[in-house]
């Protein structure tokens, strides 16, 4: 597989891709009778929903069926965002749900859906939306994180008694006393604030059918089991009346998980008896999820000779309106936040507290680059500081391959020094630069600049699964449920397939994602699928090779070993 990886081949969905026939959750054929379903988020960061009246959607001509808090029937709205993205071990933090699909008591972000319609028309939805008053009281709203953690600062969800989400804290040794005795002690503090995905494909997109207790989800979801399970924990049904089919994803880098918008189509859905196609807007894609807001701040001690004796530091993660995931975040934030350096004294303090803004949620490297920036330009400082080469201080302080980035842990087996000198070598990092104004813009300074970050394991390996067959005309299917995002994992899964068969690209078809058709796989983030998945068409493709092979040497005589399948031939 390292060899495929290497070679240069044009994907397999380049030309769908370019004239337009591959199709996306908005591309495909709705099933007949689909019916269109529609939002109404709240205009309010912070408030209390008082009175909410539909009659006169509910009256309108071509509207099917109308979703507000009065029509739940005893349904509990809140999302079962379960285990799993807190990790386990030294690390182990846990996810608390509390956001609703369809808001009930109050509003917390200008984003909450506080109702929705299914209409014959896209025209009569629209409408039927603007007919639904709602009668809101006003609170105190609360932006800034810092401001969440102030003494008598409104609450976002009362029950919780403040607005802190969690912690996560974790170091060793005397970090007061190793500072105290310090040559010298650094400090500084980096914000990072939100930022949105903005995928080309909208956020929230589905076709969702309600059938014969049987629902069948047509949406853009990376971890398509993760989003069965939360459907199963809302509408109280087992995983085998739960399918989940995904065609190509426009984009995502974190944004694409299950939305409250696709949990209110199935709802509709339900409720007509229907197939409800939900459309989202660019503005309504903005208003469903964001990166962190992180506050970095950390003081780095050192000896005389520039080696750190302690670092110490406090975190401040914005989960925005709803966990969503956020104590997983902080908890990867919290792991990264020293980088790969090695320090006899650490503390790390990471709150994670709500405010009123978008839920945020993954965002490409979770929690990792803002702290990865943070530490890396005070690392920068520290150097400069001392009147040490920056590059010569990570090489004093930098871990080797070998040690424990956290006692009992795994060896690291990355050579962070042999990567230094190789970036370094290649950006000319002794070399002159020039900055002649009048060959470039004035307004332009060129430099140099280097950061080294060690990225943790999101969920591990995990389980991946694939099926392979094969058909009397010799066509390959893989059977998968890595979604292809962008990333290309159609392309690799069919190289490693005709690879490992030794049969040629033209002959391997590779399914989309489909809980009901194809095996598990825990889905698609972190850099993980090409080997996960990869592994996993490896072996299936090996164990088909091996029936083919016992099947020609039972039916045509000589011994499996004598047999060989390669340039497209069982011979």
């Amino acid at each position: 597989m390292a060899t495929i990886a290497t070679q240069d081949q044009p994907r397999i969905d380049s030309l769908d891709k370019v004239t337009g026939r591959a199709e996306y959750t908005e591309d495909t054929a709705a099933p007949p009778g689909t019916v269109c379903g529609r939002v109404l988020l709240s205009p309010y960061s912070h408030a209390r929903i008082r009175s909410i009246d539909s009659s006169k959607a509910e009256q309108l001509p071509g509207v099917l069926s109308v979703l507000t808090r009065d029509h739940l029937k005893g349904l509990n709205p809140i999302i079962p965002r379960g285990g799993g993205e807190g990790g386990g071990g030294p690390f182990a933090s846990k996810h608390l749900p509390d956001q609703a699909f369809i808001a009930t008591e109050k509003v917390r972000f200008d984003g909450d859906v506080v109702a929705a319609v299914a209409a014959e028309t896209s025209a009569i939805a629209d409408y039927a939306i603007g007919l639904i008053e709602v009668e809101y009281e006003e609170l105190t709203p609360i932006f800034d994180p810092l401001d969440a953690i102030k003494e008598g600062a409104p609450l976002l969800h009362e029950a919780k008694g403040s607005n802190v989400v969690g912690e996560f804290n974790f170091g060793w040794g005397d970090v007061d006393k190793a500072l105290k005795e310090s040559t010298q002690v650094f400090e500084d503090t980096f914000v990072f604030v939100n930022v949105f995905h903005h995928p080309m494909e909208n956020v929230g997109i589905c076709v969702a059918e309600f059938r014969d207790g049987l629902v069948t989800l047509t949406a853009p979801i990376q971890h398509i089991y993760n989003g069965r399970e939360e459907i199963c924990g809302v509408f109280a049904l087992e995983p085998d009346q739960v399918r989940i089919k995904m065609p190509y994803i426009g984009g995502g880098f974190g944004a694409k998980e299950l939305k409250p918008s696709m949990l209110c189509a199935i709802w509709l859905a339900r409720e007509t008896g229907r197939p409800v196609k939900m459309a989202s807007s660019v503005q309504e894609s903005f208003r469903n999820d964001s990166r962190h807001y992180i506050i970095y701040k950390a003081k780095i001690g050192v000896d005389p000779a520039g080696i750190i004796t302690a670092m110490d530091i406090d975190l401040l993660v914005e989960a925005g309106a709803y966990q969503t995931g956020s104590m997983g975040a902080t908890r990867l934030a919290g792991i990264a936040s020293w980088g790969p350096y090695r320090t006899p004294n650490l503390r790390v303090h990471a709150p994670c507290v709500y405010t009123n803004k978008v839920p945020a949620g993954s965002f490409r490297g979770v929690g990792k680059a803002q702290v990865t920036w943070g530490c890396e330009s005070l690392i920068d400082a520290v150097a400069r500081g001392i009147g040490v080469d920056p590059l010569e201080f990570r090489r004093k302080n930098i871990l080797q391959r070998g040690e424990q980035v956290v006692e009992g842990t795994t060896p690291l087996d990355a050579d962070f020094g042999d990567l230094m000198d190789r970036a370094s070598e290649a950006i000319g990092w002794d070399g002159h630069i020039d900055n002649n104004p009048e060959a470039t813009d004035s307004r332009i300074v060129k430099g140099r600049g280097m950061a080294v970050s060690l990225r943790h394991g999101y969920l591990g390996s995990g389980r991946s699964y694939a099926i392979a067959t094969i058909d009397r005309r010799g066509i390959v299917t893989i059977r998968q449920n890595a979604t292809e995002i962008g990333e290309g994992i159609y392309s690799i899964v069919s190289r490693v397939a005709s690879e490992t068969l030794g049969i040629p690209q033209e002959y391997i078809r590779v399914t989309d994602p489909d809980t009901f058709q194809n095996p598990y796989y825990d889905g698609v983030s972190s850099q993980r699928s090409t080997v996960c998945m990869g592994n996993a068409v490896q072996e299936a493709c090996e164990d088909l090779k091996r029936e083919l092979i016992e099947v020609a040497s039972k039916s045509k005589g000589g011994s499996p070993e004598e047999w060989r399948v390669a340039e497209g031939r069982l011979w």
